[in-house]
């Protein structure tokens, strides 16, 4: 069991090719993997590591719940053109920006161009820059303005929760190691 659960890292796993390659990690193991911690985390666990299409809607429901009691508990000031609507557009964006995070373009996240370099597009990391307002006003149907000044702050609090989901659930599978 300690060499499955040290597979569950998301280092390992590729969403894309759900299916294949992830055959010994299912949905199963790793709620069992994750037995004890809280619903939105075994969910975001199955999600994140196995690909499990089943618990993404309640997922997504959980997540867009906690969303807007954030909204309401920081008194998030929603402009009359923007509405829940906004909010759910935003909560859907950061889980697939967790789950699936987007990749450079250029270098296709490799990080480097034909082995000569780190790609001058994402610094050598593989990966893009943030949402500029620009496209965050897109996906949420905003301003430009709005999207730089309001959303962007709101979009970074939400991938922080799921930076957080992952810190307790590698903090859970380090314990299962040791133990």
């Amino acid at each position: 069991m300690n060499e499955i659960m040290a597979m569950l890292t998301a280092q390992s796993v590729k969403m894309e090719g759900v299916g294949g390659g992830r055959g010994s990690v299912t949905p199963q193991l790793v709620a069992a993997s994750l037995r004890g911690l809280d619903d939105e985390l075994v969910l975001y666990g199955c999600v994140k590591f196995s690909g499990d299409d089943i618990s993404i809607a309640p997922l997504a429901k959980l997540m867009l719940t906690n969303t807007l009691n954030a909204a309401l508990r920081e008194g998030w000031r929603i402009s009359k053109r923007e509405s829940v609507d906004t909010v759910k557009r935003l909560s859907i964006v950061a889980l697939n920006e967790s789950v699936c995070p987007r990749r450079c373009l250029r270098c296709r996240g490799a990080g480097t161009l034909n082995n000569k370099g780190a790609c001058d597009r994402c610094n050598g990391t593989g990966n893009p820059q943030d949402y500029g307002q620009k496209l965050l006003a897109s996906v949420l149907n905003v301003s430009e303005g709005r999207a730089g000044a309001f959303w962007q702050e709101k979009l970074r609090r939400e991938l922080s929760v799921y930076q957080g989901f992952e810190q307790d659930i590698a903090d859970k599978l380090k314990k299962e190691l040791k133990d």
